[in-house]
């Protein structure tokens, strides 16, 4: 999949290369430099990072220009609008899931849920 994508990218390049060229006179080098492209991204664990958010943002509602952590009259109202008194589709879906298979879709291999609410107990099921 990645090779795919990755030959559809670089003839993407080619073919923007092949326009400049022509319609413009130029080649590429004069626009991207010839020190060449910057070193591709690289992609790391990011669950220590994560589990920091969920820490200390899971809360974080927007209140005009700031964030706040206490649940305010708007942001309830709103999400009683957009639910229409329901839970969320994805709160269904989790429960759902703890319904068919009786454990929790979480997976706290890295310890528990930084969020004490959504952490499983003994048996995999999800605190209320």
């Amino acid at each position: 999949m990645w090779e795919l994508h990755l030959q559809m990218e670089l003839a993407h390049l080619q073919q923007a290369a092949d326009l400049l060229r022509r319609h413009d006179g130029r080649e590429p080098e004069e626009i991207v430099g010839s020190a060449g492209l910057p070193e591709p991204v690289t992609f790391e664990p990011n669950k220590d990072y994560l589990r920091h958010l969920l820490a200390t943002q899971i809360d974080l509602t927007k209140l005009g220009e700031g964030y706040v952590t206490e649940a305010h009259e708007r942001f309830e109202w709103m999400q009683q609008q957009v639910h229409d008194g329901q839970k969320p589709p994805s709160e269904q879906v989790i429960d759902m899931h703890r319904e068919r298979f009786g454990d929790e879709y979480r997976i706290e291999t890295e310890g528990p849920h930084p969020v004490e609410g959504l952490r499983a107990e003994e048996g995999g099921v999800r605190r209320a």
